[in-house]
């Protein structure tokens, strides 16, 4: 039976134990809330963490404080592209199996150099620690050599075409040794841009420049004052009020900030957004009769309207900046006059429109591992957000032993994420609902009333009346959903959309009760499409031999070549649709000046690049 990707929409919230700092520690529990106006802190907050150690963290506030203070063998950049950080040299082996790695000069906050064994410790935590939201990024390492102080050897255990992606995780220090991982006191150590200055349990936690760092830093960097908080409402309300500088924010919270008073950051988030088809359904297995659909779909109409223009437009589940998305190679353009020429090659058979699944098309769907992602942005996501998963947390872990689990955990994910789902691979959002569909005037159905195409005779086009199935509680998606629907009709296809709730709609697409999906996908970190691909049950040889080349492949110009061979298969012969990545935003009090380069795993990507206004 097929099952939903689902992704699990929140991070566990936990709660912070004693405090301490690396010489003596301060903090004024009594001091009362107050407006930094003329702070001399860029002021921040995190929701109050069970522990600072960024390896055993698992809520996704901590973790983008933890950005702050250690540093990665590689991070990923504002594209969404994997750049070295601690690593001053590597190459992979041909046949991807092994990584050689040689670090930079880097030190610890106490002066102690980073060596290739904290490497080797951090690693080592990793596959120890169950919970960590890094465990899937290291389950494919088999062994790691040290070679000295500053170089290493990663074996895999199978061959990885993108271990640089993988090797994102922080490094913490080998001097944790057996003490008490989860403790602050053995936690205060790092190796980025910031160092812990102090540390209270109940106030904050102040953050200085790290003047020994290994790159060139800003002159005037500021100081950061953290508070704990309890919650991500708590996170939200701190920035209205002014007793905080910045935050990520939902679309919802969004209209809270006031222009006079704030700057809102847009950047590009994970949030992938496409329509899916049955191949199950004869009709659907007709090329023609897909290259009818996408022809006419008006995907500019739907981003301007059904997503208020607040995305980035894509032809392939990657973001639009990657360095493996060719933004040359578009889908089928929307043209009624092609639409209604492709209508006229189809032939219907007459026969009952059963399921089936013919030569050229694959029901993956049904096959697909189910994992669940972590919302703590464990760069590893890549699942689907409405049928839904995605990587990155509990990730890849699979749901087959216990289906009582999966299905809580999917209830669950879908009413905390309201089908925005967002992930987060990292360090996934807390609050990423969508406003319910309370303005959309459209009747729900039972999802036993949809799909009336089956077992019916498909004899011409007016046998037809394809079920569009999305989320109710997706305002976006059933905007979108009702757009293409009246895109289909101007070109003579019948359709009814289906709102339904989150059981209604699992149900339908786990009995192949549905014709079009209007839904969405976490991309990952790991910019490996093949799995979104299988989901979505195309397949055929060429698109095939590509997938198997791919696997073996370690150059990134190879890589680059196949995908653009598989974006080009994938939209001339209309596998899915692909229409947008959506936006997220970053919230930051006018006092400040300077410019943020956030993405979805580092909110504080270009912190120090801020200064703070003086007092007019």
């Amino acid at each position: 039976m097929k099952k939903l990707k689902m992704l699990i929409a929140t991070l566990v919230s936990v709660v912070l134990v004693s405090g301490c700092s690396p010489s003596e520690l301060t903090g004024n529990n009594d001091e009362k809330s107050k407006v930094y106006s003329d702070s001399k802190y860029i002021n921040l907050t995190m929701v109050k963490p069970k522990t600072i150690n960024p390896i055993i963290n698992t809520d996704e506030s901590v973790s983008y404080i933890m950005n702050m203070i250690y540093d990665g063998l590689f991070e990923i950049d504002k594209n969404y592209n994997v750049v070295p950080q601690l690593v001053k040299e590597y190459s992979i082996s041909a046949d991807g199996m092994s990584i050689d790695i040689e670090l930079k000069d880097a030190r610890w906050h106490n002066g102690k150099d980073v060596t290739a064994s904290d490497v080797n410790y951090t690693i080592d935590l990793i596959n120890k620690t169950p919970q960590s939201i890094y465990k899937s990024l290291t389950e494919n390492i088999a062994s790691v050599t040290v070679n000295g102080s500053k170089k290493l050897t990663i074996k895999f255990k199978s061959s990885e075409a993108f271990p640089t992606n993988k090797l994102v995780f922080p490094i913490v220090s080998s001097d944790l040794g057996s003490k008490d991982v989860e403790v602050e006191k053995n936690n205060l150590i790092g190796n980025g841009q910031y160092k812990i200055e102090s540390y209270s349990e109940r106030e904050n936690m102040i953050l200085t420049a790290n003047d020994d760092y290994y790159l060139d830093q800003p002159k005037d960097i500021k100081q950061v004052k953290v508070k704990t908080v309890p919650d991500e409402e708590a996170r939200v309300s701190m920035v209205m009020s002014l007793d905080s500088d910045i935050t990520d924010v939902t679309i919802n919270d969004l209209s809270k900030f006031q222009e006079e008073k704030f700057n809102i950051t847009k950047y590009q988030g994970r949030e992938y957004e496409f329509v899916s088809f049955n191949f199950n359904k004869s009709y659907l297995q007709n090329s023609d009769f897909r290259k009818a659909i996408a022809h006419s779909i008006n995907r500019k109409n739907l981003f301007e309207e059904g997503y208020m223009s607040d995305a980035t437009m894509v032809n392939f589940p990657l973001n639009s900046k990657s360095e493996y998305y060719n933004d040359k190679i578009g889908q089928l353009e929307f043209s009624k006059e092609k639409a209604k020429s492709y209508l006229d090659k189809v032939k219907f058979t007459g026969e009952d429109n059963k399921d089936s699944n013919k030569t050229g098309v694959s029901n993956n769907k049904n096959d697909i591992n189910d994992k669940v992602e972590n919302k703590n942005k464990t760069p590893d996501s890549n699942k689907v957000v409405d049928q839904n998963n995605v990587d990155n947390g509990g990730q890849n872990d699979d749901l087959d032993g216990d289906k009582e689990k999966e299905a809580q955990a999917n209830n669950n994910a879908d009413k905390e994420s309201g089908d925005k789902q967002v992930n987060n691979s990292i360090n996934d959002k807390t609050n990423k609902n969508l406003d319910s569909n309370k303005d959309v005037d459209i009747k729900t159905n039972n999802v036993s009333n949809i799909n009336k195409n089956k077992n019916q005779k498909i004899k011409s086009l007016d046998d037809i009346d394809l079920s569009i199935v999305v989320n109710k509680d997706n305002i976006e998606r059933v905007k979108t959903a009702n757009l293409i629907s009246s895109n289909l009709k101007s070109v003579g296809i019948n359709s009814t959309v289906e709102q339904l709730s989150f059981e209604d709609l699992e149900k339908a697409m786990n009995t192949n009760n549905y014709d079009l999906a209007v839904t969405g996908w976490v991309l990952s970190n790991v910019p490996d499409v093949k799995q979104i691909i299988e989901y979505s049950g195309y397949s055929d040889e060429k698109l095939s031999g590509y997938m198997t080349q791919l696997d073996k492949e370690t150059s990134k110009d190879k890589i680059r070549n196949l995908y653009g061979k598989m974006q080009r298969n994938i939209n001339d012969n209309v596998g899915f649709i692909s229409l947008l990545v959506r936006n997220n935003h970053i919230v930051t009090n006018k006092r400040l000046d300077g410019k943020i380069e956030p993405n979805d795993f580092d909110v504080y990507e270009g912190i120090t690049n801020l200064n703070i206004k003086t007092n007019e």
